[in-house]
Order: C-alpha cells, then sequence, then structure tokens
C-alpha cells in the first residue's frame, strides 16, 4: 500500500559458488532459492516479515562488485507461502 521509485542500472556480474559466504545487507529468508544453505544469521523481528542480516550462506551467488554479492535465484517468495496456506 505504498509505492517506491526504482531506478534500473545494468550492471556486469560474475557467477560463482562459494562455501559460507558472508553477506551483510537486509535480506527475505522466505525469497532465497531453496538450494541455497543458511548458516549463521542475525534475525530481525520487522513485520511483516522477519528479516536477516550479518548472514552465512553457502550456494551460487552473482559477484556485482568487490563488496557485493547477491544469491543466484532470488524472488520473491509470496508463491511459496500461498502453497503453506491453509485453503
Amino acid at each position: 500500500m505504498s509505492k517506491a521509485r526504482i531506478t534500473v542500472q545494468e550492471q556486469s556480474a560474475v557467477k560463482r559458488v562459494e562455501q559460507e559466504n558472508m553477506i551483510f545487507d537486509l535480506l527475505n529468508p522466505a525469497d532465497l532459492p531453496p538450494q541455497m544453505r543458511l548458516g549463521v544469521f542475525d534475525l530481525l523481528s520487522i513485520p511483516p516479515a522477519p528479516l536477516i542480516r550479518n548472514t552465512q550462506l553457502s550456494g551460487q551467488f552473482y559477484q556485482l562488485s568487490k563488496q557485493i554479492c547477491l544469491p543466484v535465484g532470488m524472488r520473491f517468495g509470496v508463491d511459496g507461502l500461498l502453497r503453506i496456506s491453509p485453503k
């Protein structure tokens, strides 16, 4: 029920596999792909969804810069919630 302005900027990325990669940004764990292994993390209970940060992840990543990695296959995870909700 809110608005946001989005600016798109094309980035080059390198796809790589890494074990125990630290991601310091905020992530919604429901948006992570199923093959991503979640290690230790800090949990922030922020409605409507809990967020994680300082997260140790293992799997495939896009390397955008020296400091920025994003998990491959992240997407808006609402469809996963719809499968488990009661009818």
